[in-house]
């Protein structure tokens, strides 16, 4: 009985084995996909921390020192500059002949010097007296002479005090200008549509009494013309210039410019 007993237990026993055995084979698979997942999680940190890791890192620095090359500085031998030889030319020499043959003229010899210096009176007519014009020296026209080269300008009504010609010239220009300015009528050129700055020259001679003659206008207008022409004419008699102690005609020039607003 006891012997049943035992070999039932035995059996048992190596039943459990068997089965425990069996079980532990059947989860082989699962153990090794487990062992992988554990790996890999492994690697993944390793590798993580290697990056993460720092490493100190040694720096070399050049302690030698730093050469700089200087400029090099080159010197020019002095130098001559050769100046060009010029050729001389040499004059040449005129050869001279001497004539040996000297012709001895005998003093003896005549020549005839009526023929050879013979001066030929040529007719004189007899002159008339009566055909000779004598001129008068006071009559003869004087020439007329330039504002700025006459010896004594002519004087304006008013600048007698003055003595020399600058003074006089700048008192009598002064004088026609405010003859000028108060007189002529600048509206004209607006009433013919002219704009701008208008020039106008008057030319004009003061003969050897002072009075004004001979007006002579450049504009670019016949009306500008006439105007100035008029205004001139207002420029009173005056003391003559001379020249050489005589009164003579002198030359004057005025320009007249004005803006048309």
């Amino acid at each position: 009985m006891e012997t049943n007993t035992n070999n039932l237990n035995e059996s048992r026993g190596s039943d459990s084995r068997l089965r425990k055995y069996s079980k532990h084979d059947a989860n082989l698979p699962k153990n090794e996909v487990l062992r992988f997942q554990i790996g890999l999680v492994i690697s993944l940190a390793v590798a993580y921390f290697a990056i993460e890791a720092t490493f100190a890192v040694t720096s070399y620095v050049n302690t030698e020192p730093v050469v700089i090359e200087e400029d090099q500085t080159y010197e020019m031998t002095e130098f001559k500059v050769e100046q060009e030889v010029k050729e001389k030319i040499q004059p040449q020499k005129q050869t001279v002949k001497l004539i040996d043959d000297i012709k001895v003229v005998d003093d003896k010899t005549v020549v005839d010097q009526d023929e050879e210096f013979k001066n030929e009176k040529e007719p004189v007519e007899d002159l008339n007296t009566d055909d000779i014009v004598y001129e008068d020296p006071d009559e003869i026209e004087m020439p007329v002479v330039a504002w700025d080269k006459v010896e004594i300008v002519p004087v304006f009504p008013g600048c007698e005090t003055l003595q020399s010609n600058k003074e006089r010239r700048e008192c009598m220009s002064d004088a026609i200008n405010k003859i000028v300015q108060r007189n002529f009528d600048t509206s004209i050129a607006g009433e013919y549509g002219l704009e701008g700055i208008q020039r106008i020259y008057a030319q004009f001679k003061i003969n050897q009494e002072g009075q004004v003659e001979e007006i002579k206008i450049r504009a670019p207008h016949k009306v500008l013309e006439e105007e100035a022409e008029r205004v001139i004419k207002l420029i009173p008699q005056m003391t003559p210039g001379k020249q050489r102690n005589k009164d003579v005609s002198v030359i004057f020039l005025k320009p007249i410019v004005f803006k048309v607003q």
